[in-house]
């Protein structure tokens, strides 16, 4: 496929071979140079005739100044460099530039890159970029004296252009001097001939001229309705230098903001005679601002003085479109370049300054689920202190009836009264002397308004700018709409991060401070709440707590009766929606409304929103900073209104965790002391039993001394000491001597057994109470025993609890072997285990008494193994079904009447505390049962 390029360029060829057609295009320029008014004109038209003989991608015509050295490009288009097409440029030409050399030789050239390149070696110095590779130039003369240059160039073929091309466009250059010389003679000229006089009274355009003082001269009546002004009001002011700034061109008609832009041109211009064109804004006679363009020209008269002639053209309506075009660029691309609602109504509050007034301006946007106008946006200096309408569907003010009825308003200050008095109601607010209000829709669907007005100039605004608002209003609704879709989904991402935190929070807080300084650190990352407080409401006690505050000013703790008070935030308690006061007149009014004076400190911006869960308030969570009014977003009121369900759920839960732990704690300290109690009943069911062997020994003892025995040998005593003179008489002859000798010699047995008696009472007296100061002495080692854990061997606690229930085992008649391998040292809290350990044998006990065996059993071991140490309490009672394994650690559950379920539970718990773990076994009913024990062994 051929380029199309390349026929182009085949067809140029093809047509400048005709000498016919060359001498047309030629006949054309001339004639084009004859009747042009205006250069630009005659440039665009010389380089369209030319394209149609020779590739003309990259040509221009340079005008050079001889008296300051510079050469203005005034026609240029070159694929090489930027710049608008005919877009000209001005600047004194460096020795590699092409043109100075065409300029300084005075003849027509044909210059290739080699050639160029060469010619800059030779002469050291560097050639203009970019270099082309082939350049052809033509002088401009007037009287032989060159004034500027005519080139193509081609920046990839060498061959583009040969000597025919540069003739012709010699021959073109001679037009372009003769147009330059005839309309540069013209425009000193026609300003003061009388035959264009009734032409410079009729065009549209301002022309004006300004003597060798500066002082304007001359001025069409074209520049009234342009700006304000007739021509005698300006003639006589001083288009540039005076002493006397106020009768300044700039002082009286230029706007302040383009007074030095346009000052320091005209310095330029006059330094470097050259023409100058420039727009600006004007400040109208009646104050409103106008869109100019200018273009002048300053010449030297006969005594080298120097004078202005220009024209001045008014491009308001072109600015305005401009402008407008350029307000819904700006607000359109402020959807993706603002951070949040709040920059991008600030955005589109800048994009219309542009085109409109809006010094004070609002944007309102309207809940139709709520029926409610919100004022977002507000820079009104005298009425801002309405934050939101109600009911707006049966709304009287201005905005509402904008948003209701879709239409646009304009009404001066007795208009206002009399449309809002026919509706039956009054002005909210300030009433002002212009009020122009435009709706924002999206789809044909109101989404709010858009209001500006004045408050001195009853002719601020006209159709005019009612025209201009509403054609910018679906964009303003539209980039509103978008952002506000990007904000919810902003919202609702840092909504569940919030939410996340929270919900951590409730885990991993101790107590109701630290979950709420969790809640306040998750919220910081999104809002700025350097001052927060969490307020919690009794309301039987009709008290206001502040349980956790942080805030730069020291405030009470509580407010007590605060339903009496005019506290703020029991204000939001009251009405259960949230509070946002932008000011502190704003807090001073809801206060007096409330009936009472300010508590605290006022803040320039202050928050407050409901704490709920299931309808009831808990609450409310209050932030307010004190530098900066109206200083929370939409979306910081949104998203902290959003998470406060969530708070208050967290606080509520944190309250009942916080009360069931002190519920938790307390029933453990009575589990505690009933497993103490425990232990004392048994400790003194023990000691009374062995206190009953004892009593029963001491009766043994005290009888057996008491036996006639001891009477009867007193009465053989007495018998012998009367027969103590004839003793062997009477042992060998009297019968009752005899008897004596028999009874005493049967003494001996007597004594032998009734020594025997008392000894072996004496022997268990001894024993009991031995073992009633051993029991004794266990339970008081436990019952003072520290929580902390020791480093102990597990069968010395094994004994101490056996020692405890040995007497209640024997009175069941349990038979009770022990089995204790050496083990390593565990670590344990005595008090715990002693618990643990008495309350597994107490249910082994029940359970062997339940199934009323002969052979009751219990069995203690001690063992280990890499796992750790075991102790493992077995019976052979009535066992455990495998359905209750699981259960049986359970709180409350009890197969036992009157039980509650706690004991084993407490044991489990007890284990888990001291790193170790407990469980049952059992191959079901009759078969008996072992609990076990496992305790991490110490690791040195």
């Amino acid at each position: 496929m051929k380029n199309k390029s390349d026929e182009n360029i085949k067809s140029a060829k093809t047509d400048r071979s005709s000498t016919e057609n060359m001498d047309k295009i030629l006949f054309k320029i001339s004639n084009a140079a004859d009747t042009a008014l205006d250069l630009n004109e005659l440039y665009q038209k010389i380089h369209r005739l030319l394209s149609t003989l020779f590739d003309t991608t990259n040509f221009y015509i340079a005008l050079h100044n001889a008296n300051y050295g510079t050469t203005r490009f005034v026609y240029f288009v070159d694929e090489k460099m930027p710049g608008t097409p005919g877009q000209g440029f001005a600047f004194h030409l460096s020795k590699g530039s092409l043109t100075r050399i065409a300029i300084e030789s005075g003849e027509p050239q044909i210059i290739r890159k080699e050639e160029l390149l060469k010619y800059c070696h030779d002469n050291n110095f560097e050639p203009i970029r970019p270099v082309s590779e082939i350049w052809v130039g033509v002088p401009i003369k007037i009287k032989n004296r060159v004034i500027g240059v005519m080139a193509v160039q081609s920046y990839t073929d060498p061959n583009r252009f040969n000597e025919k091309d540069m003739e012709f466009l010699n021959s073109v250059s001679v037009q372009v001097a003769k147009a330059i010389k005839r309309i540069k003679s013209l425009e000193q000229s026609w300003m003061y001939d009388n035959r264009h006089q009734n032409i410079l009274d009729n065009i549209k355009d301002a022309i004006y001229s300004a003597d060798y003082l500066g002082i304007i001269s001359y001025v069409s009546p074209a520049i009234e309705p342009i700006t304000g002004y007739r021509p005698g009001e300006l003639s006589g002011i001083f288009r540039w230098y005076s002493k006397a700034k106020e009768k300044m061109w700039s002082t009286v008609l230029v706007h302040p903001d383009d007074r030095a832009r346009v000052e320091e041109l005209i310095k330029n211009s006059i330094e470097h005679m050259m023409p100058f064109e420039i727009e600006y804004r004007i400040i109208k006679k009646d104050g409103k601002t106008n869109w100019i363009s200018e273009k002048g020209r300053f010449s030297k008269g006969n005594q080298g003085d120097i004078r202005l002639n220009g024209i001045i053209t008014d491009i308001q309506e072109k600015k305005q479109a401009e402008q407008i075009n350029k307000a819904l660029f700006s607000i359109s691309n402020a959807v993706n370049t603002t951070f949040d609602l709040n920059e991008l109504y600030k955005k589109i509050h800048e994009s219309l300054g542009y085109v409109i007034n809006v010094e004070n301006f609002y944007i309102a946007l309207y809940d139709k689920n709520k029926d409610t106008i919100s004022f977002t946006f507000d820079t009104d200096k005298f009425d801002g202190h309405i934050v939101e309408v109600i009911e707006a569907s049966k709304s009287t003010s201005l905005t509402a009836q904008v948003i209701r009825t879709g239409r646009p308003l304009l009404l001066t200050k007795e208009e206002q009264f009399q449309q809002v008095r026919s509706l039956g109601g009054e002005i909210l607010g300030i009433p002002s002397e212009l009020w122009l209000g435009v709706p924002l829709k999206v789809k044909n669907e109101v989404i709010g308004a858009m209001v500006t007005q004045s408050y001195t100039d009853s002719s601020q605004y006209g159709e005019k700018e009612a025209a201009i608002l509403g054609a910018v209003s679906d964009q303003v609704a539209i980039a509103i709409e978008r952002k506000q879709y990007v904000e919810q989904l902003k919202i609702r991402e840092t909504l569940i991060t919030a939410l996340y935190n929270i919900s951590n929070a409730i885990l991993t807080a101790s107590n109701i401070e630290q979950l709420c300084e969790s809640i306040h650190e998750s919220l910081k990352k999104v809002i700025a709440l350097d001052n927060f407080s969490l307020a919690l409401y009794d309301q039987q006690a009709d008290l206001l707590s502040f349980p956790y505050r942080r805030d730069e000013h020291e405030l009470a703790d509580k407010i007590e009766n605060a339903s009496q008070t005019s506290s703020l935030t029991f204000e939001v308690i009251r009405r259960g929606r949230a509070i946002y006061l932008r000011d502190e007149q704003e807090q001073l009014e809801l206060v007096k409304r409330l009936g009472g004076k300010s508590i605290g400190f006022l803040s320039k911006s202050w928050f407050g929103v409901p704490l709920k869960s299931k309808n009831n308030i808990l609450g409310a969570i209050i932030t307010q900073n004190y530098a900066t009014q109206n200083f929370y977003k939409k979306s910081d009121i949104d998203l902290l209104t959003s998470v406060s369900e969530q708070i208050a759920f967290a606080i509520e839960h944190k309250i009942g965790e916080t009360e069931l732990a002190a519920a938790q704690k307390q029933l453990i300290e009575k589990a505690h002391q009933a497993g103490m109690a425990d232990i004392a009943t048994g400790t003194l069911h023990n000691v009374g039993n062995l206190l009953n062997s004892v009593n029963t020994s001491a009766f043994v003892i005290s009888d057996t001394l008491r036996k006639p025995f001891v009477d009867k040998y007193q009465q053989a005593n007495n018998v012998l000491r009367q027969q103590m003179d004839n003793v062997e008489e009477f042992i060998s002859s009297d019968p009752k001597g005899r008897k004596l000798l028999e009874y005493y010699l049967i003494l001996e047995d007597d004594f032998v057994e009734e020594r025997q008696i008392i000894l072996h009472h004496l022997d268990r007296l001894n024993r009991k109470i031995k073992n009633i100061s051993d029991v004794m002495a266990a339970q008081q080692a436990y019952a003072g025993s520290s929580i902390l854990s020791e480093d102990h061997p597990l069968s010395e606690i094994v004994e101490d609890a056996l020692i405890m229930m040995d007497e209640m085992l024997e009175s069941h008649a349990i038979t009770v072997t022990t089995d204790y391998k050496k083990t390593p040292i565990i670590r344990l809290q005595k008090t715990k285990l002693i618990h643990i350990v008495i309350d597994l044998i107490k249910n082994a006990k029940d359970s062997l008494v339940e199934k009323n065996k002969t052979n009751k059993r219990l069995n203690l071991t001690i063992d280990s193994n890499q796992s750790g140490v075991f102790l493992v309490i077995s019976d052979n009672g009535i066992g455990i079904p495998q359905k209750d394994l699981k259960k049986i650690f359970s709180h409350g559950f009890t197969t036992k009447e009157g039980g509650y379920g706690f004991g084993l539970h407490s044991c489990a718990n007890h284990m888990t505390e001291m790193g170790g773990k407990m469980w049952a076994e059992s191959d079901g009913p009759g078969t008996g049962a072992a609990f076990v024990l496992e305790f991490p062994a110490l690791k040195f």
